[in-house]
């Protein structure tokens, strides 16, 4: 729709504060996005020439409403903390990517409850069958959630015992121990955002006090908060990790020895072998929910023979837990924007972000968008049309999506159009997200 198009709601009253319904659970004890909305000026676009008192006010003002609730995978879980402990993920993986929150929070319970002893866990009865926590071929791997994108198999061994012994390790009678090809480099942590990659920075720095942490051991690295997205992500974990192969495949292999260069490989001097089970480029490690996209492990395993074949990694999709709706959610959606309609900010406007496309139905058929049968109303269609806005009853509401992922949702489900979509999934996106929409519709 054309801005021209588009009613002048310059006369509409303007609120004290702009109320922005985030459809999240709040994080505790901080959220990044109550702090930066609290502080963040709804009407002033920043510009060189911007002061103080022009950032300021009016304000936003952030409000919380969860949508969701998520349960672990016990099976699975047990089956990570096995891999954990025995320190042998660095031989079944090279690195593990994360996408979610959700799926950080269950990597920590995998890493504290490997990390810090207790006395009174049966390391035997971890998962019901001791001998099978990572089952070793692929049509078992459905049972605990395991979706290979290759043929490779991941071999448990018996969780009632833990010593080097029973390791997954490949052995090999060379005189290079695994340890030395995997010690020089870092286990990837592939990070979808600064969300993520903070929880697990932090992860990171708690483990490293601790001498005999097993995370610690894997020498982990964050990387890849950049990407923002999936897609992105997938682009850079091909760059990455084909790199990081690469060079260990230099170090350990190409290389000249002693006397001409300081020692990189076996003390003898000589190369490792080009076909040494420890120089294989090992796959990666998926962290997900019940529901998810799959454009990494698509990207990356490359089914449709896009990429050369040296180039493609294998990925490992494990679920760590399952994710609904919570059964309150529409009814106090709707209470949520009763009370804000009726309470005194005297807003023509409320702000609504959506995380997930879970909770999306509810959220329009409140608002009075879909009909009961799931179709698009003339409210919706004709909201911000001039005729729309001199009829309309009560505030307008403005959608904004954290992500594309969400926005297509929205588009292909319901045939809805989003009205602003964070370019990052961050509170500084989200937040120029609002700016420009109300930018371009004069309400600023």
């Amino acid at each position: 729709m054309a801005l021209s198009d588009q009613p002048s709601t310059s006369d509409l009253p303007l609120p004290t504060a702009l109320p922005v319904l985030f459809l999240k659970t709040r994080s505790q004890p901080h959220d990044a996005y109550e702090e930066y909305f609290s502080t963040l000026g709804a009407f002033s676009i920043p510009d060189a020439n911007s002061t103080p008192s022009e950032l300021s006010t009016p304000a936003f003002l952030p409000l919380f409403l969860p949508v969701l609730e998520h349960h672990p995978n016990v099976a699975n879980l047990e089956a990570l903390k096995h891999l954990l402990r025995s320190r042998n993920l660095h031989c079944a993986y090279g690195g593990i990517i994360f996408t979610s929150q959700r799926a950080v929070e269950a990597w920590s319970q995998v890493v504290n409850s490997v990390d810090v002893p207790h006395s009174h866990e049966s390391r035997g009865a971890e998962s019901g069958d001791p001998s099978t926590l990572l089952v070793p071929s692929a049509p078992h791997r459905a049972e605990v959630g395991l979706r290979p994108q290759s043929h490779s198999s991941i071999i448990a061994s018996n969780t009632d015992n833990d010593d080097s012994t029973h390791s997954q390790c490949p052995s090999n009678p060379s005189t290079t121990p695994t340890e030395l090809l995997d010690d020089d480099f870092n286990f990837p942590l592939y990070s979808v955002g600064p969300a993520t990659s903070r929880a697990l920075n932090t992860l990171i720095s708690e483990s490293s006090l601790n001498p005999t942490s097993s995370f610690a051991h894997l020498r982990p690295l964050v990387v890849g908060d950049h990407s923002g997205n999936g897609a992105n992500l997938a682009q850079y974990i091909l760059s990455h990790y084909n790199s990081l192969h690469a060079t260990k495949l230099y170090t350990f292999y190409d290389a000249p020895r002693l006397p001409f260069t300081p020692l990189l490989g076996p003390s003898s001097g000589d190369r490792v072998q080009a076909l040494d089970q420890r120089l294989r480029k090992k796959g990666l490690l998926f962290l997900v929910g019940e529901q998810r996209r799959d454009v990494i492990p698509k990207t990356l395993a490359d089914p449709d023979s896009k990429l050369h074949p040296n180039q493609r990694i294998k990925v490992d999709e494990l679920e760590v837990y399952s994710t609904g709706i919570m059964p309150s959610f529409p009814q106090q959606f709707a209470s949520k924007i009763h009370d804000l309609t009726d309470s005194s900010l005297g807003t023509s406007l409320i702000i609504i972000v959506v995380f997930s496309p879970q909770g999306c139905e509810a959220m329009l058929t409140s608002l009075g968008f879909l009909d009961h049968q799931g179709r698009l109303t003339e409210k919706a269609t004709t909201r911000w049309t001039t005729n729309s806005a001199q009829k309309v009853d009560g505030p307008n509401f403005v959608i904004v999506t954290i992500g594309p992922t969400t926005r297509d949702y929205l588009k292909d489900t319901f045939g809805f159009d989003a009205d602003a979509c964070a370019s990052k999934p961050t509170p500084q996106g989200v937040g120029e997200a609002i700016r420009a929409f109300l930018s371009d519709r004069g309400l600023v």
